[in-house]
């Protein structure tokens, strides 16, 4: 019996040994084999509770039996560790007393035992976090078994998990020297490096282990990981396609060498690389978009708009793509082109005049508005875009009902359908003031998405050009309710309500008292402060992420983000205009209070504030609030302006000619140039003028503007023979 059961233990066939051994429990004598054999099967059959049992009643028979006491700690040390070094002391006792038979191991095998041991109970304090006692039961099976990797590993991972990094550092030194190339052990190393920010180290670790074998991938990629964290772009750009040429397929190379190339700004090099990985990893879809992107991005629009007309012919007209590639056109200033490629063909969109859409309707309003910062879009270059006034009039464009609908197919990944076109049409539509068709279009659209606000809010902007203001009320109040308020829509408010006199008699009157009127305008031009101020914000980071190589896609790109921030604040200022026009100069002054309480040190208030005193014939108090806003916004060229203007009022030549200047060094038009002459001329100074001018004219004479000026400037100071030569040029 115990012939076979041996030979079945020796084959591995656990299970079958201990169907033969379970029997002989039941015998009055159990020889000391059998409970070996069959509490190290039940051991290996992963059943260490019953191990533990067996191996248990054996050393009460056998008291004297180390290797019985061995079995019995080793299942014990898989249930309860701290228990097993408990009975590992006792073993150790009992040995050193004699009260044991002598011991079956060899003293190295008697440490790897202990060892084993301290490991089990060093594992089981981790998984308890008693960090102390893991690091404790590791460091006495290191002293046991110094050769043994894994217990190093778990070691220097408990020194890491308990956050004592110089302990592990010091645990590490202490491995002997062979075995501290072991990648895990490294690895270790480098975490608590890290950690202590120790990168020069990391470096040196990582820049040798590259150095001893540059085959290895994933030394390589730590090692150019350092490099960018320590901003030594240039090398780690050098690295990596070092790397890609070695390793073409391994995609995590191209990914790090494309942020690097977006951290040093390097556009080309993004586009070469993307190139290449369409190439390469032609499973991966969004690689050709992000193409696309970048060389948008450098303003090569018509190698994008190839890339899309690829996209198109392989994958479909995916609306997604034709509303990219109508965006390009759009941005190229081709307005009627991008209309005729949202318009496509197919069938024509279906748009019942007859059903108009009441915006008091209980559509479910749903919270539609998306973070533009949340996600991705794309920020166009606003000094590229064609506003309102420079569109081609009418007749320069198809009519709506001339182009039919594309049967876009739609992506399950894609937030464009369809029913966006009517949208943009819509948006197209309205900036060439065709109002009684991109009313139609939004109808239409309102009636498949009806929580879209920027939608509600452009519907409410259509109707009032189309003198319908209940109903663009009502589609101002619906976008207000998913979260957009239109400044503009609290004149409406306040004209329809009794509030004044819509025909201009500029008396408050009707059932509202004058201080309900105040704060209702009050509130309506709060909420616009706060919102403007969020929309720069969003603007000024997207424009972050552009310098960087990430613009993500415009959300809505027939009405970029810039343009609607434009139009939100020429709706504050002009709701701001009509409250100066219907309240006395004190009700505005207490308006303007409240507004700067709400909204201290924003110059955007304060060059209201401004206007408004400056306007009313108290340049002082208009002037205490440009300078003030000056200091907020000294990129702002019009406050400059309007501060030179009030000196130049007051006869402050020489601050006239400061302010003058700082305008034109912010930016302003050349319109300054004139104003710089006059105030340089009756301060005396016109000679040192044209002086600094003709230097800056010599170095460079592309500036036809400065060459008008200048001549001008020389007539006046009587240098005429200066400005026939300058004219002769």
């Amino acid at each position: 019996m115990a012939e076979r059961a041996f030979e079945k233990f020796s084959l591995g066939r656990f299970d079958e040994v201990i169907a033969l051994l379970e029997p002989e429990l039941a015998r009055d004598y159990i020889p000391e084999e059998t409970y070996r054999l069959l509490g190290s099967a039940y051991l290996m059959d992963a059943q260490h509770r019953r191990a533990l049992d067996v191996a248990g009643e054996a050393v009460a028979h056998y008291p004297r039996s180390p290797e019985l006491r061995i079995l019995q700690m080793d299942a014990l040390a898989r249930i309860d560790a701290a228990k097993a070094l408990a009975e590992l002391d006792r073993m150790k006792r009992d040995l050193e007393l004699g009260e044991l038979a002598s011991n079956p191991f060899s003293q190295p095998e008697w440490e790897q035992f202990q060892a084993g041991l301290y490991t089990l109970a060093g594992r089981a304090a981790l998984e308890q976090s008693d960090y102390p006692s893991a690091i404790r039961h590791f460091e006495q099976a290191a002293d046991l078994r110094p050769g043994e990797p894994e217990v190093h590993r778990q070691l220097l991972y408990a020194h890491l998990m308990a956050g004592e990094y110089p302990g592990l550092l010091a645990a590490y030194e202490r491995v002997p020297a062979w075995l501290r190339d072991d990648r895990a052990l490294v690895t270790l190393k480098s975490q608590a490096l890290l950690e202590l920010g120790d990168l020069e180290e990391l470096l040196d670790i990582y820049r040798a282990r590259y150095e001893k074998d540059p085959g290895d991938i994933e030394s390589a990629v730590v090692y150019g990981q350092l490099l960018m964290a320590d901003n030594k772009l240039l090398k780690a750009n050098e690295l990596f396609n070092d790397l890609i040429d070695r390793h073409p397929r391994d995609r995590r190379v191209y990914d790090l060498l494309m942020d690097v190339n977006r951290r040093q700004m390097n556009y080309h090099g993004m586009e070469v690389l993307l190139e290449e990985m369409v190439r390469n990893f032609p499973e991966d879809e969004e690689l050709p978009l992000e193409l696309a992107r970048v060389r948008e991005l450098r303003g090569e629009y018509d190698q994008a708009i190839a890339v899309y007309d690829s996209l198109i012919r392989h994958r479909g007209p995916e609306y997604r793509y034709v509303r990219k590639k109508a965006a390009l056109l759009y941005r190229k200033g081709e307005i009627g082109l991008a209309y005729q490629t949202l318009g496509g063909t197919g069938e024509p969109v279906a748009i019942q005049p007859e059903n108009r859409i009441d915006p008091a309707d209980t559509f479910p309003v749903a919270d539609h508005e998306a973070d533009p910062v949340a996600e991705p879009r794309y920020l166009p270059d606003q000094h590229s875009l064609p506003d309102q006034h420079s569109l081609p009039d009418q007749h320069s464009l198809p009519d709506h009902h001339s182009l039919p609908d594309q049967q876009f197919s739609l992506d399950p990944h894609s937030s464009h359908d369809p029913t966006t076109r009517r949208f943009d049409l819509a948006v197209l539509e309205f900036q060439k003031e065709q109002t009684h068709v991109a009313e139609r279009l939004l109808r239409s659209y309102l009636e498949h998405q009806p929580g879209d606000s920027l939608a509600w809010m452009v519907y409410g902007r259509v109707l009032e050009k189309e003198a319908n203001p209940e109903e663009a009320l009502a589609a101002y109040r619906r976008a207000a309710a998913s979260g957009l308020r239109w400044p503009e829509m609290a004149i409406l408010e306040v004209t329809g309500s009794g509030f004044v006199d819509p025909s201009g008699s500029g008396d408050p009157s009707g059932s509202l008292d004058s201080l309900d009127l105040m704060e209702h305008l009050l509130d309506a031009l709060d909420h616009a402060v706060t919102d403007i101020e969020k929309q720069m914000a969003r603007l000024r980071l997207k424009a972050g992420m552009a310098m960087y190589g990430q613009p993500g896609e415009e959300l809505q790109p027939f009405y970029p983000m810039e343009n609607q921030l434009r139009d939100v604040i020429s709706s504050f200022e002009r709701l701001f205009d009509f409250a100066v026009d219907i309240l006395s100069e004190e009700r505005v002054r207490y308006l303007l209070d409240r507004l700067m309480e709400r909204h201290t040190g924003n110059a955007r208030v304060l060059d209201m504030a401004a206007r408004f005193y400056r306007g009313s014939g108290q340049p002082m108090q208009a002037l205490q609030y440009y300078k003030t806003a000056a200091e907020l916004n000294p990129n702002d060229f019009g406050i400059h302006v309007s501060i030179a203007e009030i000196m130049e009022e007051r006869e402050e030549w020489q601050r006239a000619v400061l302010w003058y200047e700082r305008a034109l060094g912010a930016g302003a038009s050349s319109d300054v140039y004139g104003a710089l002459i006059r105030v340089h001329r009756e301060n005396g100074t016109l000679d040192q003028l044209i002086d600094r001018w003709l230097v800056r004219y010599r170095a460079v004479r592309s500036d036809p503007e400065l060459r008008e000026y200048l001549i001008d400037a020389l007539h006046r100071a009587g240098r005429r023979e200066e400005a026939r030569e300058i004219a002769r040029e």
